[in-house]
């Protein structure tokens, strides 16, 4: 195998264990008595002016409405991969949404470094869960 398909099948691995790992953390809020729905998604997109990204979230819906979003970006822009995760909230009464956590950009130029990025990416994420959920939801779990 060349080089470039090593680099591609080490990608395609990390993704899938990044989807495993919001799949588990989709299952972990789907078992809170709190949460009412839990959606999960991963996909790639390009918006014609930016990079394409790849992007993945876990979303997690309370009885009153609150929705906590679990946010995870990869793209690749001028020489190096980028990796953002963030943590939000929706309330059916704002038309907006609040940030609970912006976690920092996460630049990398070789393969290795994206996939060291990703996993500490969706490790904030899974960790925030458990202090940040069901807390701004305004109920208590269990």
């Amino acid at each position: 195998m060349d080089i470039p398909s090593q680099h591609a099948a080490q990608l395609l691995s990390a993704l899938a264990a990044v989807n495993e790992r919001l799949v588990a953390l989709a299952n972990t809020l789907r078992s809170r008595p709190a949460v009412a729905q839990v959606l999960r998604d991963v996909d790639f997109r390009s918006y014609g002016a930016g990079p394409p990204l790849v992007e993945a979230y876990v979303e997690s819906t309370c009885a009153n409405g609150d929705a906590i979003c679990y946010w995870l970006e990869l793209s690749w822009a001028d020489g190096h991969w980028l990796v953002g995760a963030r943590i939000t909230i929706n309330r059916p009464h704002e038309d907006y949404q609040d940030t609970l956590s912006d976690f920092p950009d996460r630049c990398a130029s070789t393969m290795e470094g994206v996939i060291a990025a990703l996993d500490e990416a969706v490790t904030d994420l899974v960790r925030a869960a458990d202090h940040i959920h069901p807390l701004h939801l305004g109920v208590a779990d269990g």
